[in-house]
């Protein structure tokens, strides 16, 4: 059975999701979706706007427009309420898109 069956909910799902910077658009009205069981990536050049949305994600930065899920949680509201990042334990997806700078995460990955 494909890892993905039997799921009734997506593991990531990102709805126009847009960030600006003051006058730079940094992410722009992006979508998708990541099943369960998945492997999925963000290719893109330098300045493309990945580790921004992956920021986004897992709720280090608030979008200006749109909406994300991870495993149901809305990111956006988590953000006011608790970090996602300890809620659902998207930690490893944070530090392979290079983003573990702060001590917060560091100290996460060493437990």
């Amino acid at each position: 059975m494909p890892l993905t069956e039997g799921h009734d909910h997506l593991a990531v799902e990102a709805n126009d999701i847009t960030k600006r910077f003051k006058d730079v658009l940094a992410v722009d009205r992006v979508t998708f979706e990541v099943h369960p069981g998945e492997i999925s990536g963000l290719l893109g050049p330098n300045g493309a706007g990945k580790t921004t949305t992956i920021r986004v994600l897992v709720t280090l930065l608030p979008p200006n427009s749109g909406w994300a899920k991870i495993f149901d949680l809305d990111a956006i509201a988590q953000r006011m309420a608790s970090n996602l990042v300890e809620d659902v334990g998207v930690l490893l997806l944070a530090c392979v898109a290079g983003i573990a700078t702060s001590s917060r995460l560091l100290r996460r990955l060493s437990q």
